[in-house]
């Protein structure tokens, strides 16, 4: 199982570029912008590394959306205003959110929900005792409920377990797993999985031989070393 949480840190440029007003755009914001059709790029080559470093072995993936900390955090409050939490971050976050979650559909990975865990159905709410003292990174209560979400999207395609729902239908499907079970709405967890898409393949590994690329539906087996007595037997006489 790989689980993957990444690139929190690289809108830090940008948000000292928004403090001096030279993140460009009408609404001063198109930096934060442009960073997101950078980290969508960047997790899709990091995702589809990882496939083709796996081969045909079973691979569970996960990866984590990201929740709002600057909800109710009192720095942030003194540092950007009162109103760029929600009518700011939030709108960027859920757009990030959304690319993760489409990015590992096409590994046949998971994506985990933690932005609704944290922050409620809307998004609003403050994650609380959720967060550390920091308000920015998750306190062992909230490393528990990650933990928790994890589990509960089950360990596909690693065993046969079926705890998770089909949302969707026909060849593209997203699969994502939604914390509400976990989380206290008494809702069972609710997961779809997107089938590859054969361009977004041939786009990350041009000039790789095609059953070397991420996810590709092999019609037999590739790759996979010889075993012990396979290789005894290729000594030469």
């Amino acid at each position: 199982m790989i689980t993957l949480s990444i690139g929190a840190n690289d809108s830090i440029p940008d948000d000292f570029a928004y403090l001096q007003g030279r993140c460009g755009g009408p609404d001063n914001i198109e930096c934060y912008v442009h960073s997101l059709a950078t980290f969508e790029h960047n997790e899709r080559a990091i995702l589809a590394e990882i496939r083709l470093l796996r081969g045909t072995s079973p691979t569970a993936i996960r990866v984590t959306t990201y929740y709002n900390p600057l909800v109710g955090n009192e720095l942030s409050v003194r540092t950007f205003g009162p109103d760029f939490a929600l009518a700011v971050a939030r709108p960027l976050i859920e757009r990030l959110d959304a690319a993760i979650c489409r990015e590992v559909a096409l590994v046949h990975g998971i994506c985990i929900d933690l932005y609704h865990a944290f922050n409620g159905p809307d998004g609003t709410r403050d994650a609380g005792s959720l967060l550390s003292g920091d308000h920015i990174h998750p306190s062992q209560e909230g490393h528990r409920l990650i933990a928790q979400l994890l589990a509960a999207a089950g360990y596909e395609p690693l065993t046969a377990d079926r705890r998770t729902a089909a949302v969707g239908g026909g060849s593209s499907v997203v699969r994502r797993y939604s914390p509400s079970s976990t989380a206290g709405s008494g809702g069972s967890p609710a997961v779809a999985m997107r089938q590859c898409a054969a361009h977004d393949r041939q786009d990350a590994f041009p000039h790789a031989p095609e059953h070397r690329r991420p996810c590709h539906r092999h019609s037999q087996e590739h790759g996979r070393a010889p075993g012990p007595a396979q290789r005894r037997d290729r000594r030469p006489r």
